[in-house]
């Protein structure tokens, strides 16, 4: 089922009905609600659901986006922001082709590098660029995670990203890169996007890490990526993602033109934005009671 923005507003209601008054409950509620709606409340309850209580594999998988209730508060507002961009994620990409490829793996799979493969779609698109998630193929060469198009131009791109929970490792980075590298096709110029976290960019050597992705002619690009989390006193911890890019220099023009329009210019499309969305109820709705709550 494709969410259009009456089912949005149709959630927003449903908590308002409930006495919510606060923005971030409001987001969180939301954003919820579009998970369940998307990857199915069993998967909630396994996945988002706050507990107390987690396993040595949960640990670097469900708690991802899971709320431990024994950590901090400002720990707490940072898993229920990933909450809310996954959701974000998932309602602005639920036309791309393939979608379902991607609810599928992560239904099945590791959260972390299918949250990634769905930024880097995201980041594509906002750059104007149509956006392809591809079928696994199991085979070397031809198992790369999407294909974006511009200017005629079809360009693989494999997706990787490093567990959070784990300690910063120059070599495991660079494993990444070689695996990936195996995976574009041969016949084709393509982009290695990395999600690190943000402790790891501080740390990382990105001479080395670009010089060996560029060793291969399959590799025309490299994108560095990682969250940006500013935490307020009582509200929602705010996260934005940056992007370091790195293109390559004996490339086609043609190839070279097109990298340039994804990673030097500015977002040509914004995305659909769900707390938008409530700031504009809070400042325009009547709905029991929402004006005493609006912001001023």
């Amino acid at each position: 089922m494709i969410l259009r923005l009456p089912h949005i507003t149709n959630f927003l209601g449903h908590y308002i009905d409930q006495g919510y008054t606060k923005s971030a409950d409001l987001h969180y509620g939301v954003s919820r609600l579009i998970l369940s709606n998307k990857l199915g409340e069993e998967w909630c309850s396994k996945n988002v659901k706050p507990k107390t209580d987690f396993g040595k594999k949960e640990k670097g998988n469900r708690k991802f986006l899971q709320v431990d209730k024994t950590i901090k508060s400002r720990m707490t507002r940072e898993y229920f922001e990933k909450v809310c961009r996954l959701a974000k994620l998932l309602i602005n990409l639920q036309e791309v082709k393939g979608f379902e490829i991607v609810i599928d793996r992560i239904k099945k799979d590791s959260i972390q590098s299918n949250y990634a493969e769905l930024q880097a779609a995201l980041f594509c698109i906002t750059r104007g660029f149509d956006v392809e998630f591809t079928l696994p193929s199991f085979e070397k060469t031809k198992d790369f995670d999407l294909l974006i198009n511009k200017n005629n131009l079809a360009i693989p791109c494999e997706v990787k990203s490093k567990n959070e929970s784990e300690q910063y490792s120059l070599k495991s980075i660079l494993n990444s890169i070689t695996k990936a590298k195996k995976q574009l096709p041969k016949d084709k110029i393509g982009i290695i996007f990395i999600r690190l976290s943000k402790k790891w960019i501080h740390e990382s050597d990105f001479k080395e890490i670009i010089t060996h992705a560029f060793n291969s002619e399959r590799v025309g690009s490299i994108c560095l990526s990682w969250d940006e989390i500013i935490t307020p006193h009582d509200e929602l911890a705010l996260t934005y993602t940056s992007f370091l890019a790195e293109i390559k220099k004996d490339i086609p023009a043609d190839i070279s033109k097109t990298f340039t329009e994804l990673f030097k210019k500015e977002a040509s499309y914004h995305p659909f934005n769900i707390q938008k969305l409530i700031e504009g109820f809070q400042v325009n709705c009547n709905l029991g009671g929402i004006t005493k709550y609006k912001k001023n």
